[in-house]
């Protein structure tokens, strides 16, 4: 019995042909800029922390106004939910952040064939 095995096809000799190709950078002003090689694409950054600070703010006033918890004396029952309440408004906005990353890249990863991220300004120390 004998089976014949293909030879894999790398680097040029590949018959894989990519239709779309898109270069991103990650950016701190802007969240992403994609290069398709035609035209910049630039994602804003959403800035969910900031959107939220207020709201953050104000809590965490709340919470200074309570009895935090010391060696050996319990917390007061009204620092507990205090601080449950900023813990959930913080996992919101991780949770916002993490929705939106999903989201482009699977928008990505849906229009392109092939991304590749671009060293732009980065030092090669």
């Amino acid at each position: 019995m004998e089976v014949e095995v293909p030879e894999p096809k790398l680097g040029s000799q590949s018959d894989l042909q990519y239709e779309s190709i898109v270069a991103y950078d990650l950016g701190t002003e802007t969240a992403l800029t994609l290069f398709d090689g035609v035209e910049f694409q630039e994602i804003a950054n959403p800035r969910f922390t900031q959107k939220s600070e207020e709201r953050v703010r104000k809590i965490a006033k709340l919470k200074r106004r309570k009895r935090a918890p010391k060696r050996g004396v319990k917390a007061s029952r009204r620092w507990k939910k205090i601080n449950q309440r900023e813990s959930r408004l913080k996992a919101k906005v991780a949770r916002q952040r993490r929705d939106w990353q999903h989201k482009i890249t699977s928008e990505m990863a849906r229009r392109y064939d092939k991304a590749l991220r671009a060293a732009v300004g980065e030092r090669g120390d």
